[in-house]
């Protein structure tokens, strides 16, 4: 008798990870999100992982504008990451712009002259954060007022796109961002071209992309205005550009009387044809605590673990790029994170990098 067997069933498909298998906490992926690709969707509502782990609002700001080469072939962007909205973020260069790219006198002139008073074809821009310096801070002296607002930066990114014609395309873009967070202001464009972490690549239209975030979960306290007023207790006015400048332990310029601005931890310097123009899209993910913004508030997570396998990914990151500035930021930090997280369990890793790799790349 011949006995007729059902064919086997097919083996079922292993199950997609999702990134609600991961260990991680949301929080944590949200800020992963905001490094890879800040400018992803997947990045808005993004928060830090660290304590205090409050309910905050979570805010997205922005700014886009055009920076281009000056009369001699040069221009740059500077970035001081900010968290109020009438104080500039970023100082550029317009086609009037004379400086030289080999001159420390210039490039390394931390864009003012003295007194406010600014280089001939360099320009300023404010983001578009909800709240101003007198939300965020009060004079030292003026102890009977309260910030009512404070609030700390989550992730700043600037991506920079040649938009010039494709006759005039050519040059070099020069791309940092300090680990640390010094100012890097008074650096020579040779200097710049000697750190480990500069990334190179022609001016094209494929875009530079800088990505920063606290570089210590120090950095990433609601309120640091205050450890900033102290250590430079002999200049007046710190405490409300400290809160607007979390990431500055010493302002960088006087603007003018009592108007110190925070320091410029990341730049993109250009060279190119005079006058080609750079479109400039700048980014911050950022949250806000204080009686004004109870009632728009969401949770946060503590997730320490998380938050320092970010940290980590981000600063491997940093050197990939500079290795390999084509394969684009998204793809370097990816790869960090590859690395740093080797000892999360396999069902936790490939789903947080395979989402987030799904997702943003």
């Amino acid at each position: 008798m011949i006995v007729v067997r059902p064919p086997p069933k097919p083996k079922s498909a292993p199950r997609a990870a999702k990134m609600s298998d991961s260990s991680l906490t949301q929080c944590a992926l949200k800020f992963a999100a905001a490094v890879a690709n800040p400018w992803s969707d997947l990045a808005i509502g993004a928060c830090l992982p660290i304590e205090p782990a409050r309910r905050s609002q979570k805010v997205t700001s922005f700014l886009r504008f055009n920076a281009q080469v000056g009369t001699n072939g040069f221009g740059f962007i500077y970035v001081a990451p900010c968290l109020a909205n009438n104080v500039p973020c970023v100082f550029y260069t317009d086609s009037t712009y004379a400086g030289t790219m080999n001159s420390a006198g210039t490039f390394g002139s931390n864009i003012f002259i003295s007194g406010g008073i600014k280089f001939t074809g360099v320009s300023q821009a404010n983001n578009n954060s909800p709240y101003s310096t007198s939300a965020l801070g009060t004079l030292a002296s003026d102890t009977a007022n309260d910030p009512s607002v404070m609030g700390r930066i989550v992730s700043v990114g600037v991506k920079a796109t040649y938009v010039g014609t494709t006759l005039n395309e050519s040059g070099l873009i020069t791309c940092y961002v300090s680990p640390e967070h010094n100012d890097i202001s008074s650096l020579s464009y040779a200097q710049l071209q000697t750190l480990s972490e500069t990334s190179n690549r022609s001016l094209t239209r494929a875009p530079c992309v800088l990505v920063a975030i606290p570089s210590s979960p120090d950095e990433g306290l609601y309120d640091r205005s205050t450890i900033i007023s102290a250590s430079n207790a002999a200049v007046a006015n710190t405490q409300p550009i400290a809160a607007a400048y979390p990431w500055s332990d010493t302002p960088l310029i006087n603007g003018g009387t009592n108007n110190y601005l925070g320091q410029t931890p990341m730049v993109i310097a250009f060279t190119g044809v005079a006058g080609s123009t750079v479109f400039v899209e700048y980014i911050q993910h950022s949250e806000f605590i204080g009686k004004t913004v109870e009632a728009v508030s969401t949770p946060s997570d503590n997730d320490i673990v998380g938050y320092n396998k970010v940290a980590a990914a981000t600063n491997k990151a940093y050197a990939i790029h500079a290795a390999k500035p084509n394969n684009g930021w998204s793809k370097a930090f990816m790869s960090g994170l590859k690395e740093v997280w080797e000892d999360i369990k396999p069902v936790a890793k490939t789903a947080a990098i395979g989402a987030l790799t799904a997702i943003l790349l």
